[in-house]
């Protein structure tokens, strides 16, 4: 399949940068439901890190490469080809995250599963790296100095 970016207007750039991310939340918070992992808490951190790290600079570049007429912006060609690249990259992103997460529930043992927002890996490897953690940490007695 050949798919083309380079031609995309302002607002097809934008729908597009929009639809992914909310297809990906919304996948996110559908797949943390079902496995338990879901804290509402959590969603405003994930929207932060999600939206306004790769979203909005990719509208923002895209609003650059198009220009602004109504204010004398001209269109900077740079500005254009970094949001398409960063579009392009982030669809991919996006297409293997959600692949990857709804592997189902047939993924291999220790497989490490995301908890929703939190940056923490649910799964058999990751309960033997926090039992490694604990053993080696230092055992705080309270005596002082």
């Amino acid at each position: 399949m050949d798919i083309d970016l380079t031609n995309l207007t302002i607002r097809q750039v934008i729908a597009l940068a929009l639809t992914l991310a909310a297809v990906d939340f919304l996948g996110s918070v559908a797949l943390a439901v079902k496995r338990g992992t879901f804290a509402f808490d959590l969603v405003l951190t994930v929207l932060r890190t999600h939206v306004l790290a790769k979203v909005f600079p990719i509208i923002a570049l895209a609003v650059l490469g198009h220009g602004i007429p109504a204010l004398d912006v001209p269109a900077l060609a740079p500005a254009a080809l970094a949001a398409t690249a960063a579009l392009a990259l982030y669809a991919l992103e996006t297409t293997a995250s959600l692949r990857d997460s709804w592997g189902g529930d047939n993924l291999p043992a220790g497989v490490l599963q995301p908890v929703f927002g939190t940056g923490e890996w649910i799964g058999e490897m990751a309960e033997a790296e926090v039992a490694a953690r604990i053993a080696a940490a230092p055992i705080d007695t309270g005596a002082t100095g």
